[in-house]
């Protein structure tokens, strides 16, 4: 794939797919959004609510839209919140690597999710893979959750430092390609198909006028 970063807008024009942030708050959640639209690291406070951001990709030659939704680390939140979750394209669960509850909280995000929408990709997400020496969540640990619940990917980041945030962005990028292809591919065999349809009622009806006569 050949892959190319437009920046931070929006068109009207393209669809727009919806990709999810989830963890408990702490987790460093803004600063991997912040690293993938601004390419640089920043302090933040935590997700109060909810935060948006736009960005776009260009994948080979076609264009995809993505639309950041960074929720706050609250799962009363979540739970609560209608719609939060519809149209989820790809969910990424994020956990700290420095704090054991953060990774045993995943199940609880996944069952919210699963409980809340359906038809999306999901990515687990090790953060704060800079603070080595403050570890308490092994990479073998989140290899083996990747496994037993179904994440279709697994990465270590550092929303600090930016390790792997551009890999995580090009597999998003690479999943919604694909994604767009498919639609596409659908929307080209229905009208196949509807061509098809048309000729054959139209020969049907060619047939019964001459059978008339």
């Amino acid at each position: 794939y050949k892959i190319e970063e437009i920046g931070e807008t929006f068109s009207k024009d393209l669809t727009t797919y919806k990709v999810m942030i989830l963890g408990l708050s702490g987790v460093g959640k803004t600063t991997i959004s912040f690293q993938i639209i601004k390419k640089k690291y920043k302090e933040c406070s935590p997700t109060i609510s909810l935060d948006l951001a736009n960005y776009q990709i260009k994948v080979n030659d076609k264009k995809i839209q993505i639309q950041f939704w960074d929720a706050c680390g609250n799962e009363d939140f979540a739970e609560n919140t209608p719609n939060l979750f519809k149209n989820t394209s790809i969910a990424i669960l994020v956990y700290s690597i420095t704090d054991r509850k953060s990774f045993e909280d995943i199940e609880k995000w996944l069952h919210i999710l699963r409980d809340k929408t359906m038809g999306y990709q999901t990515i687990l997400i090790g953060n704060k893979s800079d603070l080595e020496m403050e570890r308490m969540v092994q990479k073998t640990e989140g290899e083996k959750c990747l496994k037993d619940y179904n994440f279709n990917y697994f990465f270590e980041t550092s929303g600090k430092t930016g390790f792997n945030v551009n890999k995580l962005l090009n597999q998003i990028a690479i999943i919604l390609y694909e994604k767009e292809e498919k639609k596409e591919k659908e929307n080209e065999d229905d009208k196949k198909i509807n061509i098809v349809r048309e000729d054959i009622s139209g020969k049907k009806n060619i047939s019964k006028k001459k059978n008339c006569c």
